[in-house]
């Protein structure tokens, strides 16, 4: 899952460039139907979304339009808030995920995410994801290294909290080395390259930057 976390032209995201109404309310801002990378249906995507139209053309992308919550808040703030709980009336102190976490597992492993911080949504009462940064774990073979190493075994005579210290070392080292195989191939991206943009995008509509988009595979 990415999260995208500020303002989105939803209507030149999946344009519906086909649509004579969409072309004269937006004047200049408005692409044209040859502009688009084709969906199909009057629909088409930012002509900078050529990795997303492959995994499209590939069967391997779905579009959700009009995804959202009864009575929006446009406080940025509280949104993201909502997208993140999955709680639009009443605040709450976990996230989707993580309740999701709470409730099928003890393994942090089974949710990562690659940022510097945990999410909230993959905050759990019981249970939190993992994260790691996206350019990986890098820990010193030297001795502050193996010390690192050596904190991250259990022992039997390790209070709780030293005990949780230990896993989550341990959690780090293991997802360091799912990782390592991909970091190799690719050393100087951060970024898969579905989601890089060959230009600059068009200036974005305030009236309609709130519209929010999931992707998922189809």
């Amino acid at each position: 899952m990415v999260t995208l976390y500020g303002g989105n032209d939803g209507l030149n995201t999946v344009v519906p460039a086909a649509d004579p109404t969409y072309a004269s309310a937006r004047a200049e801002l408005a692409y044209r139907p040859e502009e688009v990378l084709d969906l199909g249906e009057g629909l088409g995507l930012d002509p900078g979304m050529t990795g997303l139209h492959e995994l499209w053309t590939t069967e391997q992308l779905a579009v959700l339009r009009g995804v959202g919550y009864p009575k929006p808040d446009r406080s940025h703030f509280r949104s993201m808030a909502i997208w993140q709980t999955g709680s639009p009336t009443t605040a709450a102190t976990t996230g989707w995920l993580g309740r999701w976490l709470d409730a099928t597992t003890t393994d942090p492993l089974l949710a990562v995410s690659l940022d510097t911080l945990i999410p909230p949504m993959l905050a759990g009462a019981k249970v939190a994801g993992a994260s790691l940064p996206v350019a990986g774990l890098k820990v010193p073979k030297t001795a502050l290294g193996r010390s690192l190493g050596l904190l991250g075994r259990p022992d039997s005579a390790d209070g709780p909290w030293q005990a949780r210290a230990a896993k989550s070392i341990a959690d780090l080292g293991a997802v360091q080395q799912k990782l390592e195989p991909a970091i190799e191939k690719n050393p100087t991206s951060t970024l898969p390259g579905a989601m890089r943009t060959p230009r600059a995008p068009r200036p974005v509509d305030r009236a309609s930057s709130l519209a929010s988009w999931t992707w998922w595979p189809r």
